[in-house]
């Protein structure tokens, strides 16, 4: 826990933000040596498109400039500023006019913010709302460094609802906020290790699974072979459990690493050599890998799932990697 105004104690939400004081020399809220810098940019989706995941000038209908191209609704960078600092924070150009934004057939509004970390702590966290107005949540106009002690504050707000459960609430006024996720892997013990992420559902036979990874901090070069687990083998740190997953030719699957702050392939490369992202074929029904990962050779009962993971080295220690595992085709279930 971070000691704020001489307390210690705090219940298990308590969050670090912008500012990260890395365990175990940590005797402030905060350093300004592990600032991190972000930049947020709100996009507004074309009313026509049937994909979220794309280049966002690619999917906006809005235009900065009349006769020019799509491009954001606003954009904001907090520039090594205590300003967004574990605060409830409004920039400049984020408060939107919905009349002006084209409503989809169901009758709702459509928006995209894509955070991107360019610098500090990659273990930043974004708490966000949306919503009407309210007044005695914004800390903008609050002085610089001022310590946590108003609900303005994300800590300090929940710290202050967990005790006191009738507080009022935000007021989201109807809208929603969606989320495409990301797994962060936080390295404090070591670096040798099968880390399993994520269980693949038998009806996802057939289809494609992307995966991108950040930070890696391996050799360069390295490959890194991804596995499902055996049907009817439940002992996931027995390698006889695992078995590799085989490519579109039947060669075993892999992937490279990215190196220290970096994303795989196109992410950050130029040229770009490898794929992007790295693709992962789940077999198909009725295949010898499919009846490997998803039937159990002595009873022929079904898995309805089945373990990914990657059999070893994921980054260095005392760091943190970050995987994403979109599915690319979208594949119809009978």
């Amino acid at each position: 826990s971070f000691p704020i105004n001489g307390q210690s104690a705090r219940p298990s939400m308590w969050r670090v933000d912008e500012y990260r004081c890395p365990y175990p020399s940590c005797t402030q809220q905060y350093q300004q040596s592990n600032a991190t810098v972000s930049t947020f940019t709100l996009w507004h989706f074309d009313s026509h498109i049937t994909s979220a995941f794309g280049d966002p000038y690619a999917l906006s209908d809005y235009y900065p400039t009349a006769g020019g191209t799509p491009g954001p609704v606003a954009q904001y960078t907090n520039q090594y500023s205590n300003l967004t600092d574990l605060r409830w924070f409004q920039p400049s150009g984020f408060q939107v006019n919905l009349d002006q934004f084209a409503t989809e057939a169901n009758g709702g509004k459509y928006f995209y913010l894509y955070i991107q970390g360019t610098g500090g702590s990659s273990e930043n966290n974004y708490d966000l709302r949306v919503g009407p107005p309210q007044t005695g949540y914004d800390c903008t106009a609050g002085a610089l460094g001022a310590a946590y002690t108003t609900d303005c504050y994300v800590n300090q707000l929940y710290w202050d609802k967990w005790r006191n459960p009738n507080m009022a609430d935000w007021n989201d006024g109807g809208a929603k906020i969606f989320a495409k996720r990301a797994l962060p892997l936080n390295l404090d013990t070591g670096d040798s290790f099968p880390p399993a992420l994520t269980q693949i559902n038998k009806n996802a036979a057939g289809q494609v699974l992307g995966i991108r990874h950040f930070d890696m901090d391996n050799s360069s070069g390295t490959r890194l072979y991804y596995q499902m687990q055996k049907c009817g083998c439940t002992d996931l740190a027995n390698s006889n459990c695992w078995a590799d997953i085989p490519g579109p030719q039947g060669t075993q699957t892999w992937g490279q690493t990215s190196g220290n702050d970096a994303w795989t392939e196109s992410w950050s490369c130029s040229p770009c050599t490898q794929p992007d992202p790295e693709k992962v074929y789940i077999p198909i029904e009725g295949s010898a890998a499919y009846n490997t990962f998803f039937v159990d050779p002595n009873t022929q009962a079904v898995c309805d799932t089945s373990w990914l993971r990657i059999s070893s080295y994921p980054s260095f220690s005392q760091d943190t990697t970050v995987w994403e595992l979109p599915y690319l085709r979208p594949r119809l279930i009978h």
